[in-house]
């Protein structure tokens, strides 16, 4: 189901049209097809560490793949619009989803709904919030304050064991952690970690090249 989605032509040409989107109206950030396999990726990964069966972490995925599509007009409310395409790429193509009242949610309120019960909706927006590698820098990103200094991410690795969430941030020497530290979004990676160690209970770490992090 997942993979019949994601190497739907309909699909493809909607992240593509985003991505040539995001270039001719200065987008600060990637909402690209390369941005939502990360996302789902993570998410399939997160999930198997927490022992979810193999059926809800397909329909987790989905809500990944599809959760941007809404971009494909622009940023703003793009969560609320990829809701309503979503619903209607699901219904047009008769997508039997056991959760499917969950995954539209997830898509909708992906952008800042921290506080929830849905866990599909919980580890879409903390997996979301933790692509923000150099990969996700549009060309007018690298001009904008706090938004420039995610080039100099490589990497992110999340790890959940039984009582702790730890989240490495390995960034290349030259970067400005002040400016990242007052970058609206930063905060809502921390919050996007500590939603989801509260929704499992467990501790949070958060480090930089392997020391602690504390910012918020």
């Amino acid at each position: 189901m997942f993979q019949k989605i994601l190497n739907d032509p309909y699909i493809l040409d909607i992240y593509s049209k985003i991505s040539e989107f995001e270039d001719q109206n200065k987008g600060w950030a990637h909402h690209d097809l390369s941005h939502v396999q990360n996302v789902t990726n993570m998410m399939e990964k997160i999930l198997s560490d927490l022992n979810y069966d193999s059926h809800f972490i397909e329909e987790a995925k989905v809500a990944g793949i599809l959760h941007d599509l809404g971009a494909i007009e622009g940023k703003d409310n793009h969560a609320y619009r990829g809701y309503l395409m979503a619903k209607d790429y699901i219904d047009t193509h008769q997508i039997e989803l056991k959760n499917k009242d969950l995954v539209l949610e997830a898509i909708k309120m992906h952008s800042d709904h921290f506080n929830t019960d849905n866990m599909i909706l919980c580890i879409l927006i903390f997996c979301d919030k933790l692509d923000i590698k150099k990969s996700r820098v549009a060309k007018e990103g690298y001009n904008i304050t706090g938004m420039r200094q995610l080039q100099y991410i490589d990497d992110i690795e999340p790890s959940i064991t039984d009582k702790d969430i730890i989240v490495n941030f390995k960034i290349e020497n030259g970067y400005d952690q002040k400016e990242l530290e007052e970058f609206y979004f930063t905060e809502k990676v921390f919050n996007a970690i500590k939603a989801l160690a509260n929704k499992l209970n467990r501790n949070y770490k958060i480090s930089i090249n392997n020391k602690d992090w504390n910012a918020y």
